[in-house]
């Protein structure tokens, strides 16, 4: 599957999930119920299918298992990861790391997930992405993005563009 329809798929579930009413556990109840979380489960198998040769599907995948932990399923759509594509994400992030392939925004990103220490607690065996993040000489976020090439980036880039230090 490619990217455009990956990302137009997540912004589907999105505007399928902030229709939701009620409490947060009957938002998250209604998450499971209409089949977002297992919509998000397989787009993530998706993106890690082809993180290995393309970068952006990598950065989607990675931020599909960060914002998984951070966000409750009413908002995030997801509930549960298959662990072997967390694995392979993860995998291939290590690899990445250890040929210096990492772009300027996937550092950024990066550093800016660990920064909640939610997503890299589950690292343990890889090394080279905890060196990185140990690293002193840290990328910090930029002070702006091109918010137009974010709205094609499903929901990461929704959640980019959300954040008040790119709204002035």
């Amino acid at each position: 599957m490619d990217l455009e329809t990956l990302a137009q798929k997540e912004l589907d579930l999105l505007n399928h999930l902030q229709t939701f009413e009620g409490s947060t556990e009957e938002k998250n109840d209604m998450v499971v119920y209409f089949g977002i979380a297992d919509a998000y489960e397989k787009i993530h198998k998706d993106y890690t299918l082809i993180a290995d040769r393309n970068l952006e599907a990598l950065k989607r995948a990675i931020f599909i298992i960060w914002y998984g932990i951070a966000e409750p399923a009413c908002h995030s759509g997801i509930v549960i990861l298959d662990e072997e594509a967390k694995s392979q994400t993860f995998e291939i992030l290590n690899e990445i790391i250890e040929k210096g392939k990492l772009d300027f925004e996937l550092k950024w990103m990066l550093y800016h997930y660990d920064r909640l220490d939610l997503l890299f607690q589950q690292i343990e065996n890889y090394t080279h992405i905890k060196q990185f993040l140990l690293k002193q000489d840290k990328v910090n976020l930029p002070n702006k993005i091109d918010k137009e090439k974010m709205r094609q980036r499903g929901q990461m880039g929704h959640y980019w563009n959300s954040l008040n230090i790119f709204n002035p």
